[in-house]
């Protein structure tokens, strides 16, 4: 594969043996495994996309088992298309090593790294959706990064700051949300010096959604909401212009809820801009479920 020796010098890693809850190696063939564009020359990518039609849901999770080499990271990245989630990571005797989870979130990358330990171990990544779900849905990635000079400080930097982030909370305090921010903030800012365009994009984006689903700050919603877009149109990433836009148009209309002025014609025509370019945009994306809520 491409990633065996890529054009910075950087040898591949042995790919983590991933086996699904039924015993059944999910790693066994080659279409379990792509290589990420932005991580092409840096690290070895194991990519799994379950295809079984199964059901999951609050109450049946789903579940993989990986293996995690001594003396190297694991960077997971999942996405469920479409539907809101949380992922735990447990160790030995079930103790609890990661949980992420961005509320409201319901389409875009979370990520989790898990620190290099000194002994091989074997790792439960527990997905659970927000509500019942095709297990298909499910995208989930793991890259690992090797503890040696040739991994620059800043890309680890970037992700660490992503996956603290994303990592679960149950305060509800304003702090908490402001600081989640700030990080996303912070690793927008590091993607940015690597050059890598659509992870800034998205950590601007996550920043945009918790100003305004966690902060309840609306003006500053629409208008961090407007800033993605834009960046996110001039770079030709249309699904993070599509999330941003149908943040832009839930605060659009959340901010005429009652406690505002009564919303006038232009206000309405304004936000059926934003939900019918919305829906055009997620209908040729292939995202039904986006599509239909815009409409």
């Amino acid at each position: 594969l491409a990633a065996e020796k890529c054009s910075s010098g950087t040898t591949a890693q042995r790919r983590t043996d991933m086996i699904d809850h039924n015993g059944q190696q999910a790693l066994k063939s080659d279409r379990m495994l792509a290589i990420r564009a932005m991580a092409l020359c840096i690290f070895a990518v194991c990519f799994v996309r379950t295809t079984e039609a199964s059901e999951v849901s609050p109450l049946n999770p789903a579940e993989y088992m990986i293996y995690q080499y001594p003396g190297v990271s694991l960077l997971i990245r999942i996405d469920t298309l479409g539907v809101e989630f949380e992922s735990r990571v447990y160790g030995p005797d079930r103790a609890l090593i990661k949980a992420s989870h961005v509320p409201s979130r319901r389409i875009g990358p979370v990520y989790q790294l898990i620190d290099a330990v000194g002994v091989a171990r074997q790792l439960m990544i527990e997905v659970t959706p927000a509500h019942p779900s095709q297990r298909e849905r499910i995208v989930l990635e793991l890259v690992q990064l090797p503890q040696d000079s040739r991994t620059s400080a800043l890309q680890a930097e970037a992700f660490r700051l992503m996956s603290r982030a994303a990592e679960s909370t149950s305060a509800s305090d304003s702090s908490t949300w402001a600081m989640k921010t700030y990080t996303f903030d912070r690793a927008a800012g590091a993607f940015e010096q690597l050059g890598w365009e659509e992870l800034r994009l998205w950590n601007e984006y996550f920043v945009a959604h918790l100003v305004y689903y966690q902060m309840n700050d609306r003006l500053s919603g629409i208008e961090l909401a407007r800033q993605v877009q834009a960046s996110a149109r001039k770079a030709g990433v249309e699904v993070i212009e599509m999330v941003a836009l149908q943040l832009e148009g839930a605060a659009l209309l959340a901010n005429s809820d009652g406690s505002q002025a009564e919303m006038t014609a232009q206000d309405f025509s304004e936000v059926h801009r934003v939900f019918r370019q919305t829906s055009e945009l997620a209908e040729d994306l292939g995202f039904q479920s986006e599509q239909a809520l815009a409409l």
